[in-house]
């Protein structure tokens, strides 16, 4: 089946912000703080999530996956704008010490299943871990009317939506853009009724692959775009002078021709 010209149009758009972005992931500033320090980390990984969906793109029966992907891509944004929103350095400090949480239960959930860590293949250091949660574990541990559990944001993604439209981080056009990309891409990534019933169908799964080939391009052009803005205004603020403003000017000639088109 042939990409309609509109997706052709995005895959173009998607095309050029890559382009335009390459030279930007390969810088890795001197001057780096907590929040720049992650930032340079996930925008590196949204490049090319990008790129992988780009890729998929190619093949109009691989949108599923695509859109997948951007979903990846829609959590990562919204994690970036909450920090933003509620303390960056404060923020971006947590989420890093949270990595010895993280990898404790999952040393914790290969032994519930008789598993030894140790042979596992995951490269662990299993003594050290274990020290540094013991370090950290109270910090992150919060009560919930339902119990206790562990997070580095002590909130999960929908609830970061929800606060970023509240205290006005996101408008109405950006929070529904936003929920909508995150509720599809859910649908692709968990096991539903609503997708798997797509699939019955050659005809309607031709269809809505195309569909979900469209809305990957977009929500993942998107993210992209406004990765790349926030990523040159911190080290803007970094170095203290405009840095990348021929990327800029890209960025912003992509974003009119979305708007443009939508």
């Amino acid at each position: 089946m042939e990409h309609t010209v509109y997706t052709r149009d995005l895959q173009k758009m998607a095309d050029d912000i890559i382009d335009a972005t390459e030279p930007l992931a390969k810088f890795y500033p001197e001057k780096l703080n907590e929040f720049l320090k992650v930032l340079v980390g996930i925008y590196r990984r949204n490049l090319f999530t990008l790129v992988g969906i780009r890729y998929l793109t190619n093949r109009s029966k691989l949108g599923d996956s695509a859109l997948d992907l951007a979903r990846k891509m829609i959590e990562d944004t919204v994690s970036v704008e909450w920090m933003i929103l509620k303390g960056k350095e404060e923020k971006a400090k947590q989420f890093q010490g949270y990595l010895s949480v993280q990898l404790n239960r999952d040393l914790e959930f290969m032994r519930a299943l008789g598993v030894d860590p140790a042979t596992s293949g995951l490269n662990i250091d299993v003594g050290k871990v274990e020290k540094d949660y013991e370090k950290v574990k109270r910090e992150f541990t919060h009560y919930s009317g339902k119990g206790y559990w562990q997070s580095w944001a002590k909130t999960n993604v929908e609830q970061m939506i929800e606060e970023l439209s509240t205290k006005g981080a996101f408008d109405e056009w950006t929070t529904s853009r936003v929920s909508i990309g995150y509720i599809l891409g859910c649908w692709k990534n968990h096991l539903n009724p609503h997708d798997v019933i797509v699939f019955l169908d050659g005809d309607i799964h031709i269809e809505a692959s195309e569909e979900a080939t469209r809305q990957a391009l977009v929500f993942g052009t998107t993210c992209m775009l406004r990765l790349t803005t926030r990523y040159i205004d911190e080290i803007r603020f970094a170095y203290g002078k405009n840095e990348f403003e021929d990327i800029a000017k890209k960025v912003k000639d992509i974003f009119d021709r979305m708007n443009a088109d939508a």
